[in-house]
């Protein structure tokens, strides 16, 4: 009955119901007080909001599974978060003298050794995890990334292209701008470094316009000469009854019985006009903006 409950108690958290998950848990140790899982639940469920709750929970679970390298890591995690990297660290290691080939011991090890500029140690962690785990972008990106703040922009831009074919994301393809402009700069660029450029530039405006990366540069890909279009996609909720408008930045939508206005940096709601006889027909005009 204790294992089934744990089960449900899993669920909640997966399915975020965190007041229900909590209180299965509770209840699971009042009639098993030695439970690590439920410690250690407890403890995920504290850390966004009592670090110091979690990190007592965490102990606890340790104290009832020596051998339990979830908790370890948990707790490294917690006393990264707490400031205390050396216990953190230490956390790490003895998660990974459990079980070898745990994953995310390595990567958060790596990243604790990185920012603390143990370059070495920290290459070393990454370039076994991309032996071990050859499918896991990160440590590719975190590699491409250290060796371009080395200026071994060679490795660099290896390692980056091996992270962006295996997850195309804006901060990897922001990573992979910055090593070819200062290719170029040195004289090392592709011959067709200045179309690439404009093409990854106008990738991540269009396709992740909500990142920091695509604010920072909208304006350059908007300046371009021959392209100036940029499509990004929109949040439409149902389908239109009329083509839409675009108009001073932002687009207004027509779903028949509502209509919307949508801010065109954010793709978030302005405002929203519900009737009940839908709108058949939009004329842009100001009274309409």
């Amino acid at each position: 009955n204790l294992e089934i409950k744990e089960t449900i108690g899993v669920l909640y958290t997966k399915l975020g119901q965190d007041e229900l998950a909590l209180q299965a848990f509770k209840e699971i140790l009042q009639k098993n007080p030695e439970s690590h899982i439920s410690y250690y639940q407890i403890g995920i469920l504290s850390l966004p909001t009592d670090r110091q709750l979690a990190l007592r929970n965490f102990e606890k679970a340790i104290v009832m599974k020596k051998d339990y390298s979830n908790a370890y890591i948990a707790r490294g995690i917690t006393y990264y978060k707490l400031g205390n990297r050396q216990r953190a660290k230490e956390d790490f290691y003895y998660a990974l003298s459990i079980e070898p080939n745990l994953e995310i011991a390595s990567y958060n090890l790596g990243m604790i050794l990185y920012n603390d500029n143990l370059q070495k140690d920290a290459e070393t962690i990454f370039l076994d995890l991309t032996k071990k785990y050859p499918d896991f972008a990160d440590p590719y990106y975190h590699l491409g990334y250290m060796y371009y703040e080395q200026r071994e922009l060679e490795k660099a831009l290896k390692y980056i292209l091996i992270s962006l074919n295996l997850e195309r994301s804006p901060v990897t393809i922001y990573a992979y701008i910055k090593i070819l402009e200062e290719l170029k700069k040195i004289g090392k660029g592709r011959s067709d470094a200045d179309s690439l450029l404009f093409d990854l530039k106008k990738e991540i405006v269009e396709n992740f316009p909500n990142s920091t990366y695509a604010k920072s540069l909208s304006e350059s890909v908007l300046k371009n000469k021959e392209n100036r279009v940029v499509i990004q996609s929109y949040p439409l909720f149902d389908t239109l009854l009329t083509p839409p408008l675009f108009i001073n930045q932002t687009l207004i939508v027509n779903y028949g019985n509502s209509i919307t206005r949508l801010k065109s940096e954010t793709k978030s709601s302005l405002w929203t006009l519900n009737t009940s006889s839908p709108y058949l027909w939009l004329r842009a005009n100001t009274r309409l903006y």
